[in-house]
């Protein structure tokens, strides 16, 4: 008698349990769909808006005073020889220099792509990909359409989600609906299922607790509450709005000088 209430007991603290994370992983879950789904276009909108645009000037302005100064470098090395410059091999020189700049750019952009792919989607070792086909075959069974008609809607929605899940390797996801399509009663479970139930899903609350915090580090979310205060916002403008002034005040002071170098001759043909 004592020993079956003693089970009884486990059981219960158990069931307890599991229903407690479902809970929490679920509620992860929503935070870090919030923050990828809406809270990271908006934030790097707002950024771009703001501070990004004025970024951007002030890049092609410094690309453009780089440009220039190589140009002049090359012209004053011919005029310290006493030398009419060739300005067809300085052009060509400025050229390369350009498209090294423009590889520059493209990789730049190439990681900002590659920081999206990252925060999109986790990254999966071996053994997890083997988890995940496993489940997307399983859920595949549980919950297409084809293979049970008659289903209710909310199946055919928690298909799609194991599609998308699939698709970007969340294998979170796919653990968690499976927790949500189980057929078994939970009450009926060996107490060894209810445990390795409570292990898969005290590993998933760390994993998306670890994602949630490394999405916080990174940007957008790292300028999460600066983007919003109108005085930070105004003070990186400011700074950048002074570079982009100082910027252009160089431009025109090469420009300047290179006018003089192109009507500079040899002194012997002075």
């Amino acid at each position: 008698m004592n020993e079956g209430l003693t089970v009884h007991k486990t059981t219960a603290r158990l069931l307890r349990k599991l229903e407690e994370l479902k809970r929490e992983s679920a509620n992860l879950f929503n935070k870090r769909d919030e923050m990828l789904t809406y809270e990271y276009p908006h934030l790097v909108s707002l950024y771009l808006t703001l501070i990004g645009q004025l970024q951007y000037e002030e890049f092609s302005l410094d690309v453009e005073v780089k440009v220039l100064s190589l140009r002049l470098s090359l012209i004053q090395a011919y005029i310290n020889r006493n030398q009419y410059p060739d300005f067809e091999a300085v052009e060509e020189k400025v050229r390369i220099e350009k498209e090294n700049y423009q590889r520059l750019l493209n990789e730049k952009m190439e990681d900002i792509k590659a920081a999206k792919e990252y925060l999109a989607s986790p990254l999966l070792s071996q053994e997890d990909s083997r988890e995940l086909k496993a489940l997307y075959v399983l859920l595949v069974k549980k919950l297409h359409p084809d293979i049970n008609p008659g289903q209710p809607e909310s199946h055919k929605e928690l298909f799609l989600k194991v599609v998308a899940a699939y698709k970007s390797q969340d294998l979170a996801t796919l653990r968690q609906i499976l927790l949500m399509v189980e057929t078994d009663s939970m009450e009926n479970l060996p107490e060894e299922t209810l445990q390795d139930q409570i292990g898969k899903l005290e590993d998933t609350v760390r994993r998306i607790k670890e994602r949630i915090d490394e999405l916080e580090a990174q940007f957008p979310f790292d300028i999460r509450e600066k983007i919003y205060d109108k005085k930070w916002v105004a003070e990186q403008q400011g700074l950048i709005k002074e570079s982009i002034e100082a910027l252009k005040v160089k431009k025109q002071s090469l420009e300047q000088i290179l006018m003089a170098y192109r009507s500079w001759k040899p002194e012997s043909l002075s």
